[in-house]
């Protein structure tokens, strides 16, 4: 869970990766590429809103080939 402060896309839809800064201040890359985004709970652009509005995410990830894949996004707010 963290803070999103970077996102790498080619288009609105199309999110390769994002950057994640923990709240002990460490910054977490992870790949997108194999991820299915849900566009009624998650689309790919909610992750530029939340890093306009600062607004934290919950990730849930694996680690395959020393690559942080995320697996689940969601709003961590509340």
């Amino acid at each position: 869970t963290g803070v999103v402060v970077d996102v790498q896309q080619a288009g609105l839809a199309d999110v390769s990766g994002f950057t994640l800064r923990t709240s002990d201040g460490r910054e977490l890359t992870f790949d997108t590429t194999q991820t299915r985004f849900d566009a009624a709970g998650f689309p790919p652009q909610h992750l530029q809103e939340h890093r306009a509005l600062a607004e934290p995410v919950r990730v849930t990830y694996q680690v395959k080939d020393g690559t942080n894949r995320v697996v689940k996004l969601e709003d961590a707010a509340g």
